[in-house]
């Protein structure tokens, strides 16, 4: 059925620019690395939260979709602490309640694609989501310090759910302060899916213009970190990866492209 967005999606214009993307710091970790010159010639929309399980709900309702974790297994609470369990997937967190407008979380890369077809053939825009380069320029909003805070983690508590307030869990969206662009939880609550392949290498052969990611590979991107990192390691670089039917450390945001005329 043809109809409007629905009402919990909220998009952010991003317009283009030009950015310096990715580290020089090579420890702990040298796949951040190096920096690199980076422009986005198009301006996109992308989601001013993570896509949350009120939102993910309307497209199971209306698509009767399996994820992955209730095909092969999910994460929930039980104790206090996470487990994997046949019967956890995004609607059974154990212990955790599912909030409405927490994140959607146990999905996978593919989960999330599937969620991205369906907006699109519902709205006839295109619905993908981001590049990790689309990504990290939405995060930096201008700036080039580890943080878009400044050049220190502490302050994280104002901006984001990690190890050090999180208790462990994912929250409901919009409890901490946003970005400068107005984009909430872009470090932590829970890791986000991007378009790309992943390659430890990719970024010394990336191209200049509008990367997309290696053109093959055997995981997918996640970015943003989540309630069980340290404030230390979220910053608007740290790349994680998993294989694209992982439930593990998977929620996501969207993006709308604009037609070019």
């Amino acid at each position: 059925s043809d109809g409007p967005e629905p009402v919990m999606l909220n998009l952010t214009l991003i317009p283009p620019g030009e950015f310096v993307m990715g580290t020089e710091e090579t420890d702990p970790v040298a796949y951040d690395a190096p920096v690199h010159p980076v422009k986005l010639t198009r301006p996109f929309y992308i989601g001013t939260t993570e896509v949350s399980n009120q939102l993910f709900q309307s497209f199971v309702d209306e698509t009767s979709y399996r994820t992955d974790a209730e095909r092969a297994g999910g994460y929930g609470m039980t104790g206090g602490s996470w487990n994997r369990s046949g019967n956890y997937y995004w609607k059974n967190l154990g212990e955790l309640p599912v909030q409405k407008t927490a994140p959607a979380v146990n999905i996978s890369w593919n989960d999330a694609v599937a969620f991205c077809e369906w907006l699109s053939r519902k709205t006839g825009a295109i619905y993908r989501l981001p590049t990790e380069a689309e990504w990290e320029y939405a995060c930096r909003a201008g700036t080039q310090t580890p943080w878009f805070f400044g050049d220190s983690p502490e302050g994280m508590a104002e901006y984001a759910g990690f190890q050090g307030n999180a208790e462990g869990k994912v929250h409901p969206a919009k409890q901490k302060q946003p970005n400068p662009l107005g984009l909430y939880d872009m470090y932590g609550n829970e890791w986000e899916w991007c378009q790309d392949f992943y390659a430890a290498d990719y970024y010394r052969s990336s191209p200049s213009e509008n990367p997309t990611g290696p053109t093959e590979g055997s995981e997918r991107v996640r970015r943003g970190g989540g309630f069980q990192q340290p404030a230390g390691q979220m910053t608007s670089y740290i790349r994680g990866h998993g294989p694209p039917e992982t439930p593990s450390r998977g929620a996501f945001r969207v993006v709308r492209e604009i037609p070019v005329d």
